[in-house]
């Protein structure tokens, strides 16, 4: 059993918002999303480095596909765009995709891939998974 208990200082709350599935609303339980701008959080920063290192560790492994590379850069890049202290290894992951984007234009592969933001946990946007009676905290 493992309890992570975590403070996060946010510079603005935007929305927060419920998504239920049916089981959960049979229980009363669902994930509080958090919509805010979280980019001084140290915990937040630490992690949006950890994924953009992640994602050019495995941007270099020849067992992973072309597309599925790039996919994982640009989200780790969407996620870390909004933390300028990460802008140094922002632009590293930015030039690996371009790299990658010419590799599978050569391999005659190509097709853009767009990505939306993440949905883990990131600077704009914290879960709070498995809440009891989600609703009550909106109010």
């Amino acid at each position: 059993w493992n309890k992570e208990t975590q403070q996060m200082d946010y510079d603005l709350v935007m929305d927060v918002t419920v998504e239920q599935s049916f089981v959960q609303n049979c229980f009363n339980t669902g994930t509080v999303i958090i919509h805010c701008e979280a980019t001084e959080d140290v915990s937040i920063i630490k992690d949006m480095h950890n994924q953009l290192s992640e994602a050019l560790n495995d941007a270099t492994k020849d067992n992973i596909d072309l597309e599925e590379r790039e996919e994982k850069l640009l989200y780790a890049i969407e996620s870390a765009m909004p933390i300028p202290a990460l802008d140094p290894i922002t632009k590293k992951a930015k030039d690996e995709v371009i790299r990658l984007t010419k590799e599978r234009k050569d391999k005659g592969a190509y097709r853009a891939i767009y990505v939306a933001q993440d949905p883990k946990n990131n600077p704009l946007r914290i879960n709070v998974l498995d809440v009891y009676k989600p609703y009550s905290v909106m109010d």
